[in-house]
């Protein structure tokens, strides 16, 4: 069973990119430093997305 939920980003050169948000119930990890280093890397992605307005998202 799968502890993340995958989204995938297509830009229209065609590169892929894969991002893994954490569920809910899954229980926070006990390095609070990655936890905090993935939520920077997510968020820096999300703002590459918005500044790309060309991007199609697909759920998988």
């Amino acid at each position: 069973m799968k502890n993340y939920v995958e989204r995938f980003f297509y830009k229209s050169d065609k590169t892929r990119l894969t991002l893994q948000f954490s569920c809910a119930r899954v229980k926070k990890r006990s390095s609070k430093v990655r936890g905090e280093r993935e939520q920077k890397e997510t968020n820096s992605h999300m703002d590459e997305r918005k500044k790309n307005k060309d991007w199609t998202r697909y759920d998988q």
